[in-house]
C-alpha cells in the first residue's frame, strides 16, 4: 500500500485476512479486512470489480465480527457502504448479503426495527437466487431480532424454521456456530 500499489495491497490484505480467519485469529483478520476495504477505496481510477470486490472483503469483514460486532469501528457505516455498493452490481447474491450483514450490525448494535427491516429487504433479495441456507441464516437473525425486541411469538416460527432447514442443510465441517443460545449455525459460502 506504502508503494501506490492498491490493487496488490487490498488482494494481499484480503489474502491475509482470510488465513487469519482460518486460523480463528479474529482481531488479525478485522485488521486485514478493513485495511483491504481501505486499499479498494483509494483506487483511482475505480476498477468495473470493484463493488463486488469490496462486498465480498465486507461480508469477511462480518464473518470475523461475529462475535464481536461493536468492536468494530464504522461498523455500520461500512456495511451501509456494502448495501450501497452491492446496488452497483446488480446480482441479488450480493445484495442479499450485504443487507444480511447490515440486518446484523443493526441487531448487534440493539437497533432492533431497523435490522428486522434489513432482514426483511434480504430475504427479498435471495428469494431469486434460492440459496437456501442464506434464508434459514436471515430467518435465524431475523427470529433473534424479534426475540431482542421481546416478539417472542413473531420469533418462535422463525427460530424453528431456521433450526430444521439447518438440519436438513447442515454438512460437517463448513459451518460456524454464532449463537449458543439458538445453536444457529453460519455459513461461508
Amino acid at each position: 500500500r506504502a508503494a501506490g500499489d492498491l490493487g496488490n495491497a487490498a488482494r494481499f490484505a484480503e489474502a491475509a485476512g482470510d488465513k487469519a480467519l482460518t486460523a480463528n485469529a479474529l482481531d488479525r483478520a478485522r485488521a486485514q479486512y478493513t485495511a483491504s476495504l481501505q486499499a479498494l477505496d483509494e483506487m483511482n481510477p475505480r476498477p468495473r470489480e470493484l463493488p463486488r470486490q469490496w462486498c465480498r472483503v465486507a461480508q469477511k469483514l462480518g464473518m470475523a465480527c461475529v462475535f464481536d460486532p461493536l468492536n468494530l469501528e464504522d461498523g455500520l457505516a461500512l456495511f451501509e457502504r456494502a448495501v450501497i455498493l452491492s446496488r452497483e452490481t446488480g446480482e441479488h447474491d450480493v445484495m442479499a448479503r450485504a443487507e444480511y450483514w447490515l440486518a446484523y450490525i443493526y441487531y448487534a448494535k440493539g437497533l432492533p426495527r431497523l435490522a428486522a427491516t434489513h432482514c426483511q429487504f434480504a430475504l427479498d433479495w435471495n428469494a431469486s437466487t434460492g440459496d437456501a441456507r442464506l434464508a434459514a441464516q436471515i430467518n435465524a437473525t431475523l427470529g433473534q431480532v424479534h426475540v431482542a425486541a421481546g416478539e417472542y411469538a413473531r420469533a418462535l416460527p422463525l427460530l424453528d424454521q431456521a433450526v430444521q432447514s439447518k438440519r436438513v442443510q447442515s454438512k460437517p465441517g463448513n459451518a460456524v456456530a454464532i449463537d449458543n443460545a439458538s445453536n444457529i449455525r453460519l455459513y461461508n459460502n
